[in-house]
C-alpha cells in the first residue's frame, strides 16, 4: 500500500512498541473480499486530547474485531494518537499526516489508497461526528459508526445513513461485531441494523459546555468553567438536557455535568429543576457520586431555590445532620451515602509496616489454589518487584489463574532508575495476565489502588506498593482482611479490570461462599472511580463530624481545604485531632500545602506531628473516637478523592480502632516531633494559597 503525500508515514502497531517501519498491507491479497475495520483514532477512541486513555467500551469493541481475525486500519492524525494505540490490538497505522490541519484530505487520500488496493473488500468505518468523518466515510461507500462528540451539533450529512451512539455499550459492540461476523461469512450481506439515532438536540452551532470540556485538560477547569457559565444556554439547557438519555447522562464526567448543571441553576424554574436532579444523580443517586458533580459547579446548594435545595439536601443527608457521638446513624449514612454495604463478622487486622504485611501477602500467594488478583499503583523492578514476580511465577506454574493490574506511571522508575520492562515479559511468559492503565497526560487518573485477593477469600487493602521502600523502608499499612468483605474487595478489582480491558470468562471462582470470621466485625469497603465520586471522601467528612473525643488521621498528602475545615469545626467543639504527616516527604508540594496550613491548623486547635521514625510516612489511615476506623490508598487531597481510582476499608469494630490508636499512633505520637511553631516566610504563604487554589479547583 504506496501512501500518498498526505499519509506520508506507515507505521505497524503492537502491544507493546511501535516501530517505525513501513506496515505491512492489512490483508492477504488484493481480492480479498471481506470485512477491513477502519477507525479514527482521536476523540473516537480516547477520553480527551490531554487524557489519552480509551473511552470506556473502546477497547472491548476492537479486541472483539480483532479476535475474529478482521483487519483493522487505525488513521492516525498525529504523533501522540500513534503512541495511545499502545493500548488496542495490533493494525495498520495510516498517519500521522506531515500536516495535521489537513484531517479531511488525509482520511480522503488513505481511504482512497485502500480502496485502490482492495477494491473488493467491505468497509466497516468507526469515527465521530465532530470531524468531517460522516461526509469522508459516506463518500467512500462503508457501513458506518460515529461516536457522539459534540453534544450541541453534529457534523452529518442530509442523507446520513450510518448510526451514531454517545457510548460504546455492550449493545452497540454487540450490533458492530455481528455485522463484521455476517460479513465475513457472506460479503454481500448488508450491515445488521442498529437502531435507530438518538434525537439531536438544538444547540449553538459552535458546541456548548460539554463539548469544550470533553476537548480540554482538567488543569484548565475553572477557566473553563467559568466561560461555560457566562456563555449561559437559557432554556437550550433544559431542552439538551432532557434529549439526553440516562445512558449518555452516564457517559459524562462530573466536569460536563458541572457545566449542565450550572446552566440549569442560572436558567431556574421547575423544568429545570427536573433535569438538575437528573444532572446531579446521573451517576448515582447517592452524596459520593452527587458531591463530585457539585464540586465542579461555581453554583452552590444557596443559589437553587428551596424545593430543589431540600431535594438535594435529603441526597447529601444534609438535612440530617451529624449529632457527635451518634455513631449508630453512621453506617446508614454510609449506606445511602456512597452506595456500599458494612458486612459484619468481617476480620480486618492492621498489619504495620512492609517486614510485616510482605510476608503476610506472599504466604497467601504461596497457598493460593485457584486465582490471585493483584491491583497496584506501582510495581516496581527492583529485588522486592523481583522476589514478589518469582512468587507470582510460581503459583501460575501450578495452574493457579493470576492477574496483575499496575500503573503505568506509577511504575515507570524503580530506585531513581526506569523500571526494567523484563520483568512483565518474565510475568507474562509465566502465562500472568497483565493490564497496564495508562494515566493522563498531566499525571492524574491514575489506578492507586494498592488491593490483592487470594482464592476469594483473602484480601487486602492499604497503602502499600510493590517495591524495596515500601517492604523495607518507608512506614506503611496494609489491612488483611477475611470474611464476606472480601468479596467487595475482588468486586473492585474484576469491576477495573474490565473497564481497563481485561478478559474474564467466569466470575464463579471469584466468589465462593464466606464465613463468618470469629472475633470479626462489620467492615465496609469503599472504592471511587475517577472523576465519577467523591464517596471517600464524604465517609471522611461524616466520621469527622459524628466524632465526639479524638480524631487521629496519619496522611503524608494532605491537601484538602473541605476536610481541614470539618476537623477545625471538630476542634472547635473540643475533639482532640491529632494530625501526623512525614518529616521528610518524597512529594515536596505536598509538603509545602501541609506547612503553609500550619499556622492555621495551630490556631483552631489541631495538633500536628511530623514523624521521624522512618525515612517516609506513607500511611493512609485514621480512628474516630475510638470506634470507627479506616485504612487504605485514599490520601486527603483531591488528585486522591476525586481524580484517581483509590480503595479503603472502613471498619466499625471498635477492636480494630483501639488497636490503631495503640499500635500505631501511640508509637508514631513518640517518634514525633510536634509542631508547635512553624516559621514560614512570606513565599511559603504564597506558594501554599497557589497550591490551595490548584488542588480545589483544577486537579
Amino acid at each position: 500500500m504506496a501512501p500518498t503525500a498526505a499519509a506520508s508515514s506507515v507505521a505497524s502497531v503492537d502491544t507493546v512498541e511501535i516501530s517505525t517501519q513501513t506496515s505491512p498491507a492489512p490483508c492477504p491479497n488484493a481480492d480479498y473480499q471481506g470485512p477491513i475495520f477502519i477507525t479514527d483514532v482521536g476523540p473516537t477512541l480516547l477520553d480527551g486530547h490531554f487524557f489519552h486513555r480509551p473511552y470506556t467500551g473502546a477497547h472491548s469493541l476492537l479486541r472483539g474485531v480483532a479476535d475474529q481475525g478482521v483487519p483493522i486500519v487505525y488513521l492516525a492524525r498525529n504523533a501522540q494518537d500513534v503512541a495511545a494505540l499502545k493500548q488496542f490490538p495490533p493494525g495498520t497505522v495510516i498517519g500521522p499526516p506531515a500536516n495535521p490541519n489537513v484531517n479531511d484530505e488525509f482520511k480522503v487520500d488513505a481511504l482512497q489508497n485502500l480502496r485502490t488496493q482492495y477494491p473488493h473488500a467491505r468497509f466497516f468505518m468507526l469515527g465521530n461526528d465532530r470531524d468531517d468523518d460522516a461526509a469522508v466515510y459516506q463518500q467512500a461507500g462503508s457501513d458506518i459508526w460515529l461516536r457522539n462528540v459534540d453534544a450541541t451539533q453534529r457534523l452529518v450529512p442530509a442523507d446520513f445513513h450510518g448510526v451514531i451512539r454517545d457510548v460504546y455499550s455492550p449493545e452497540l459492540v454487540h450490533n458492530v461485531l455481528a455485522s463484521l461476523a455476517q460479513a465475513r461469512q457472506n460479503p454481500d450481506a448488508p450491515a445488521l441494523p442498529a437502531g435507530p439515532n438518538p434525537p439531536v438536540a438544538e444547540g449553538r452551532s459552535h458546541g456548548g459546555p460539554v463539548s469544550v470540556l470533553k476537548s480540554v485538560g482538567h488543569i484548565a477547569g475553572a477557566v473553563v468553567h467559568h466561560f461555560a457559565v457566562q456563555d449561559r444556554g437559557g432554556n437550550d439547557s433544559v431542552q439538551y438536557v432532557s434529549h439526553q438519555s440516562d445512558t449518555s447522562l452516564l457517559a459524562m464526567d462530573a466536569d460536563a455535568l458541572g457545566a449542565l448543571g450550572d446552566h440549569l441553576i442560572f436558567t431556574g424554574g421547575p423544568a429545570a429543576d427536573v433535569q438538575l436532579m437528573r444532572v446531579l444523580t446521573a451517576h448515582g443517586a447517592d452524596a459520593g457520586h452527587a458531591l463530585a458533580i457539585l464540586h465542579d459547579m461555581h453554583h452552590g446548594m444557596h443559589q437553587m431555590d428551596a424545593a430543589t435545595r431540600a431535594q438535594v439536601g435529603s441526597l447529601l443527608w444534609t438535612d440530617r445532620p451529624a449529632v457527635p457521638g451518634q455513631w449508630d446513624g453512621f453506617d446508614a449514612y454510609l449506606d445511602s451515602a456512597t452506595g456500599t454495604v458494612a458486612r459484619n463478622d468481617s476480620r480486618v487486622e492492621p498489619l504495620i509496616n512492609g517486614q510485616v504485611a510482605f510476608p503476610a501477602m506472599l504466604d497467601a500467594i504461596d497457598h493460593a489454589t485457584g486465582s490471585i488478583n493483584w491491583s497496584v499503583y506501582a510495581f516496581q523492578s527492583d529485588e522486592t518487584g523481583w522476589d514478589v514476580a518469582h512468587h507470582l511465577a510460581e503459583a501460575a506454574d501450578r495452574q493457579v489463574q493470576v492477574r496483575l493490574l499496575y500503573d503505568v506511571a506509577g511504575s515507570a522508575v524503580s530506585n531513581n532508575r526506569p523500571s526494567d520492562p523484563r520483568i512483565f515479559d518474565y510475568l507474562r511468559q509465566h502465562g500472568i495476565q497483565i493490564v497496564a492503565r495508562q494515566d493522563g497526560d498531566l499525571g492524574t487518573e491514575r489506578t492507586h489502588r494498592k488491593l490483592l485477593v487470594v482464592d476469594g477469600r483473602t484480601g487486602f487493602i492499604g497503602g502499600m506498593n510493590v517495591g524495596n521502600e515500601y517492604r523495607n523502608e518507608w512506614h506503611d499499612v496494609q489491612a488483611r482482611v477475611t470474611g464476606p468483605a472480601v468479596s467487595d474487595i475482588q468486586r473492585l478489582f474484576v469491576t477495573q479490570w474490565e473497564v481497563e480491558g481485561g478478559r474474564l470468562d467466569d466470575l464463579t471462582p471469584f466468589f465462593p461462599p464466606l464465613q463468618a470470621q470469629a472475633g470479626g466485625g462489620p467492615a465496609r469497603i469503599i472504592g471511587h472511580g475517577v472523576r465519577s465520586d467523591e464517596n471517600i471522601k464524604a465517609a471522611y467528612l461524616r466520621a469527622i463530624d459524628t466524632s465526639q473525643r479524638t480524631i487521629n488521621i496519619a496522611d503524608p498528602y494532605f491537601a484538602d481545604q473541605d476536610v481541614l475545615d470539618h476537623l477545625k469545626a471538630a476542634a472547635h467543639r473540643g475533639v482532640v485531632v491529632n494530625l501526623v504527616f512525614p518529616l521528610r516527604n518524597d512529594e515536596g508540594l505536598m509538603q509545602l500545602w501541609e506547612r503553609a496550613h500550619y499556622p492555621e491548623m495551630l490556631k483552631a486547635g489541631l495538633h500536628v506531628w511530623e514523624y521521624t521514625g522512618r525515612e517516609m510516612a506513607h500511611d493512609k489511615v485514621a480512628t474516630f473516637d475510638g470506634r470507627v476506623s479506616t485504612i487504605g490508598s485514599s490520601n486527603l487531597d483531591q488528585e486522591s478523592t476525586d481524580a484517581n481510582y483509590e480503595a479503603n476499608v472502613w471498619s466499625s469494630d471498635p477492636r480494630v480502632a483501639q488497636d490503631l490508636d495503640a499500635r500505631l499512633f501511640g508509637a508514631d505520637m513518640h517518634q514525633s516531633v510536634p509542631v508547635t511553631h512553624p516559621h514560614l516566610g512570606l513565599v511559603d504563604h504564597i506558594k501554599g494559597g497557589v497550591l490551595n487554589r490548584l488542588e480545589k479547583h483544577w486537579l
